[in-house]
């Protein structure tokens, strides 16, 4: 798999979870109450994404990127343009990509904790230009809007969101080029609105 494609916190997200969780039988239904769908696209056995019709395309998905329980998927805008950083890599650049990482932790407050490092990381290495809080289909959100501040990412800008359901935790991280016309925080919302989570006993 070819990590260096991404340029954000993806591959350093990934690194802080451990996931302790084998890969799960298809749920029968979504945590809010929507039939669970075999169409969606299902990520780790906890999460499934609806097709969007917005131009974000399913280009990579569920492979496990460390410890077991933590997989990933990849949507992007435009077709893929190859791209030399300044450390020789090569990697497939979009117009805009969003990288999604989703692992169970051990307890829910494992999963806060990841969400809280994750946060930690994006405002030292991302120039923070807005921070809200949201819900979505049962699941609550910490939402980052960012400039990017290294002058070797192609990327100029992006907007993540920071989840918790459970004892799973989530990163949803949309970036952008800066030549990309849409805005960032509606690509981002539309995804969250397109995102079910598994109903867990008791719902």
């Amino acid at each position: 798999m070819k990590i260096k494609r991404y340029f954000a916190i993806f591959c350093a997200c990934a690194l802080l979870l451990t996931g302790c969780a084998a890969q799960k039988a298809q749920p029968e239904q979504a945590a809010d109450g929507t039939p669970w769908n075999e169409g969606w696209t299902a990520i780790g056995g906890i999460l499934g994404v609806e097709a969007m019709d917005n131009g974000l395309t399913l280009r990579d998905t569920n492979s496990v990127i460390a410890a077991s329980g933590m997989y990933y998927a990849l949507w992007a805008v435009g077709e893929p343009q190859p791209f030399t950083n300044a450390d020789g890599d090569d990697a497939d650049l979009y117009d805009a990509q969003l990288a999604v990482v989703v692992s169970e932790q051990k307890s829910p407050g494992d999963a806060e904790k990841s969400r809280a490092d994750w946060i930690a990381l994006a405002e030292e290495n991302y120039q923070i230009t807005a921070q809200d809080s949201q819900q979505c289909n049962g699941a609550d959100y910490t939402v980052l809007e960012y400039t990017y501040q290294s002058e070797g990412n192609p990327y100029a800008r992006g907007a993540s969101a920071f989840g918790v359901y459970g004892d799973t935790a989530v990163c949803m991280e949309l970036s952008c080029l800066d030549s990309f016309t849409g805005d960032e925080t509606e690509y981002l919302s539309a995804f969250l609105a397109h995102s079910h989570y598994a109903a867990q006993k008791g719902d």
